[in-house]
């Protein structure tokens, strides 16, 4: 989960840039996108405050697991001892405060972040920030503060110290700087020299590896910006595909609806129909004729009149 989070990240980064630039408002809305698409493992907890007296580097990895970043980078806790070094040193007030609490467990997520993609070390080293996250150790500037060191030893003598010096101290310099001449053109015979052309082995192999692990970053952000335009055209047929289940069952309602009116509308005329027809019957003096035993029976059991349905008045039916 967080190695989509990091790689979704890395988009709109040039980690060989050794200027600033300005990044594209499309990168940072990628970014954010792949943020949110992603769950957290565990609900998000909130920092919690210090200590009167401060904190100490056993309260800072506590704190480190009590958020849950453990879970998130396993290895976060053991970079709790350089960060907590370096929060102290910069700490304001008397003792650490919260807010060197949150500094702290900032720059410990920044380290996991950073020794797990090379391409962030890079793009930090090429900006000169790496002084700028508490105790990150950059390979990097330990290799050219190494160079640097070496290539110091075969600095020529400074004119001005040699006016100052003495005929005797003259000869022995001029001495010393035969001697590195001789050691510049044997390199089997200097050490540094050694060490430097290991130096430029190494610095070889890395950058193989840096590029080796940038052709595989391009290959996941396509496959990233694939499954981004598939989320967002399967986003857009749920949304039309709910619109017309929507629609529908208002379509549905309504003909429900009619449906009930029209039946009403209906049973209504049949009712009147059946009462003008008895009205015009009884205008007419229509009578209906029936069978003495009809007759009888249904004076048995009714009490109005077969006609024109009006009750008789007299209750006695013999």
């Amino acid at each position: 989960m967080a190695e989509q989070m990091l790689l979704g990240c890395e988009l709109g980064f040039k980690p060989d840039e050794k200027n600033p630039y300005f990044t594209m408002s499309t990168h940072l809305n990628t970014i954010k996108a792949t943020y949110f698409a992603t769950p957290l493992p565990h609900t998000a907890k909130e920092i919690r405050n210090a200590k009167n007296d401060g904190f100490t580097v056993q309260n800072l990895k506590n704190e480190l697991a009590h958020l849950g970043l453990t879970t998130i980078f396993p290895e976060i806790q053991n970079h709790a001892e350089l960060v907590y070094s370096e929060v102290d040193k910069r700490k304001k007030g008397s003792v650490l405060r919260t807010c060197d609490l949150f500094d702290a467990v900032e720059h410990c997520q920044l380290n996991c972040i950073l020794e797990r993609r090379p391409t962030f070390k890079k793009f930090l080293h090429n900006q000169n920030g790496c002084h700028r996250v508490y105790g990150f150790k950059c390979q990097e500037c330990e290799k050219e503060k190494k160079t640097s060191e070496i290539w110091k030893t075969f600095e020529p003598v400074d004119e001005a110290t040699e006016d100052t010096m003495s005929p005797e101290g003259k000869k022995s310099t001029s001495g010393d700087v035969k001697t590195s001449e001789s050691q510049k053109k044997s390199p089997e015979a200097s050490p540094s020299l050694q060490i430097l052309q290991e130096h430029k082995v190494t610095q070889k192999e890395s950058d193989e590896e840096i590029q080796k692990k940038s052709a595989e970053i391009e290959e996941l952000k396509r496959k990233v910006e694939e499954n981004l335009k598939i989320a967002e055209e399967n986003e857009k047929l749920v949304s039309e595909a709910t619109h017309l289940i929507d629609t529908i069952a208002e379509l549905k309602k309504e003909h429900s609806k009619q449906t009930e009116k029209f039946l009403d509308q209906i049973s209504h005329l049949e009712y009147e129909l059946g009462m003008a027809k008895q009205a015009s019957e009884m205008r007419s003096g229509k009578k209906k004729k029936s069978h003495t035993n009809c007759a009888s029976n249904w004076l048995k059991t009714r009490k109005e009149c077969p006609s024109c349905n009006g009750t008789f008045l007299n209750s006695n039916r013999n």
